[in-house]
């Protein structure tokens, strides 16, 4: 995915902290398509996009976004799925301009009649 903030490129970021921003974010304002009944872990990280390769600033030719996401969605009642850890890996940031997204998935099978 390459999801970005909906914003105009010549439009300041918007005020405030970073995790405020994901109220511009095109997959939660429904600006993607194709993604119907995928859902993701509360995102509690900041933008994975666009750093300045080996630091923590962000490059603002383009606007810092979540572009790297986990989605995931079951294929059917019987099944559970439940995030257990959603997170950027900083650490990584000598890689590229975009921080790596990890997600911990915990999958249940439920026995018919009881729920998640």
């Amino acid at each position: 995915f390459n999801f970005r903030l909906d914003l105009p490129e010549d439009e300041p970021l918007p005020e405030g902290p970073p995790l405020s921003w994901l109220a511009h974010d095109q997959l939660r304002k429904g600006c993607v398509y194709g993604l119907d009944g995928f859902v993701e872990g509360q995102i509690e990280f900041g933008p994975s996009y666009k750093h300045r390769v080996g630091t923590e600033d962000f490059d603002l030719k383009r606007h810092p976004a979540w572009c790297d996401r986990v989605l995931h969605r079951t294929s059917g009642a019987d099944v559970a799925i439940r995030s257990r850890l959603y997170d950027c890996l900083g650490a990584l940031r000598h890689t590229s301009d975009h921080w790596p997204v990890v997600a911990e998935l915990e999958v249940r099978r439920l026995r018919k009649g009881s729920s998640a």
